[in-house]
């Protein structure tokens, strides 16, 4: 899978490092918002991850990004990580599932 190597989020472009397969990192992707940069990892357990998986954990980073560079603090307070994941999942299900809705921002 090849992902963009970056992404534009308002008036920032986001490097997109992926694959990046950190052993030590336990995250499948983080996002350092001073740096413009999101990190996607490609394994975990020393497994190569689904391309779903990898295509959901690019959009909760970018959501992560949004969330940052925004100052609206939306995921702010507990389970942020779990609210992420359940926005990331149903936005990559809506996505994949209406490609001609995708082809309007074309």
């Amino acid at each position: 899978m090849q992902l963009p190597k970056s992404i534009k989020i308002g008036f920032h472009n986001y490097e997109v490092v992926f694959p990046h397969d950190d052993p030590q990192n336990e995250y499948l992707g983080d996002t350092y918002a001073p740096n413009n940069m999101m990190r996607i990892s490609e394994y975990s357990n020393n497994k190569k991850l689904p391309d779903s998986s990898i295509l959901q954990t690019l959009i909760h980073e970018i959501l992560h990004a949004i969330d940052s560079k925004s100052d609206l603090d939306i995921f702010a307070g507990d389970r942020k990580e779990e609210r992420l994941n359940g926005l990331a999942h149903w936005l990559c299900m809506v996505m994949s599932a209406n490609k001609e809705l995708m082809d309007l921002f074309r």
